[in-house]
């Protein structure tokens, strides 16, 4: 890595990093309290997922799965119907939207999830994510958002927004973080 790039981890990264988690965390917060409160208000949407019925439960719903994970019934969910089968709709809405996806829709929020625009993707490192097994890191920016991760055959590390060396070449419209570079702190261990 170069010492540009490293003063751009530490000057612009970093602080951006700290400011944007520190308001997921927040919403993270507020929702542990208000999903519990209104999981008796909700609804089936036009494809037969759950959704919060109050429109202020905006940035707490989930469109692709449901607000209980089980995105109306589809097979692809089928391991968190298994997993969750003895839990109530309440339990469910609250596993899946307070602790699996919390505050879901701040994905969506322009200034704290940009774009994706291929032609200002720049990154160093070792490319895209290696797969299990394999180790590997990158980090990727567009303008002021950035995400480093860092992949050993054991741990998984992400912080920032998913933006991968690859996006630079465009990106594929079925890629599932369209339409917006979504913001993650995730660490797990690799099995």
């Amino acid at each position: 890595m170069k010492w540009w790039h490293i003063l751009r981890l530490l000057v612009i990264s970093i602080p951006t990093w700290l400011l944007v988690g520190a308001i997921h965390l927040l919403f993270i917060l507020l929702g542990l309290i208000l999903i519990p409160l209104e999981s008796f208000n909700v609804q089936q949407d036009k494809n037969n997922r759950l959704q919060f019925s109050a429109r202020w439960m905006w940035l707490y719903n989930n469109s692709e799965d449901g607000i209980d994970g089980r995105r109306g019934g589809d097979p692809a969910q089928r391991w968190w119907m298994e997993r969750t089968r003895i839990r109530t709709v309440r339990e469910r809405i609250f596993l899946w939207s307070a602790l699996r996806n919390p505050a879901n829709n701040l994905r969506y929020v322009p200034i704290l999830c940009p774009k994706f625009r291929p032609e200002w993707i720049g990154f160093v490192g070792t490319g895209d994510e290696p797969r299990n097994g394999e180790s590997g890191w990158a980090y990727v920016w567009q303008g002021i958002y950035s995400g480093l991760y860092i992949k050993t055959p054991r741990v998984w590390f992400w912080i920032g927004w998913k933006f991968r060396p690859s996006d630079a070449k465009g990106i594929n419209p079925a890629d599932t973080r369209l339409p917006r570079a979504d913001f993650a702190m995730q660490l797990q261990h690799i099995t």
